[in-house]
């Protein structure tokens, strides 16, 4: 589990391709505004589940508006609510 909470206009994570991400789970607040953010592109576009905290965050922060150009839509984003009263993740993959 990898968390960051940071209002960073660069990743605070480096990404030099050589991390293997099968299994890690990422998390990140702090990145409130669309020139901010926490993680590199490469975590975004190989993550095989998004959540938001809150609908504002899809159009707030850089991470969720990058997500977009990786195939993400808004209704593919759920709020982390949802998969905490559900208990799972069906249909919240990217096709």
């Amino acid at each position: 589990m990898i968390i960051t909470t940071t209002t960073s206009v660069e990743p605070v994570i480096p990404f030099d391709g050589q991390i293997d991400l099968t299994g890690k789970h990422f998390a990140a607040s702090g990145s409130f505004k669309s020139f901010m953010q926490g993680f590199p592109d490469t975590i975004i576009n190989g993550a095989d589940y998004l959540f938001v905290d809150s609908r504002a965050a899809i159009s707030e922060c850089a991470e969720m508006i990058q997500s977009k150009t990786f195939g993400y839509n808004e209704n593919m984003v759920p709020e982390l609510r949802s998969l905490v009263q559900c208990g799972n993740n069906e249909n919240m993959k990217k096709e």
